[in-house]
């Protein structure tokens, strides 16, 4: 929302905003809400949505620092879109999910990446 220089009070305006920092020159664009729902847009201009698996407590420090890095790594290993962003819902929610801060365990890592494949959507 800050770097938009807007508020997201709902999806219309969260894409709004992505194609606005496109437009700016930034090639793909995450935006998370917390639990409630994630966007990716990227260079191409293609859109997509989805809902990171519902967990029951955790702590949210470490969270949107995981999503970022497991979205963008998967971008940089070329994986499509929808894949960059269940791998971004995946990883905040396995660090959401974690212990410790810092770990992650790698078999629910991948139970959550399953979930946020079936929860990503192509919306534009």
């Amino acid at each position: 929302a800050a770097l938009a220089g807007m508020k997201l009070p709902d999806e219309d305006a969260v894409l709004v905003a992505m194609t606005k920092l496109r437009a700016r020159g930034i090639k793909n664009v995450f935006v998370s809400d917390g639990a409630n729902r994630a966007w990716l847009q990227t260079v191409d201009g293609r859109t997509w949505s989805g809902v990171p698996p519902r967990l029951p407590a955790g702590s949210a420090v470490g969270c949107g620092d995981a999503f970022l890095a497991g979205g963008f790594a998967a971008l940089l290993h070329r994986r499509a879109g929808d894949e960059a962003l269940a791998t971004a819902l995946a990883s905040g929610s396995a660090a959401f999910d974690a212990v410790r801060r810092g770990t992650i365990d790698k078999k629910r890592y991948r139970d959550f990446l399953r979930a946020a494949r079936h929860s990503v959507r192509r919306i534009g």
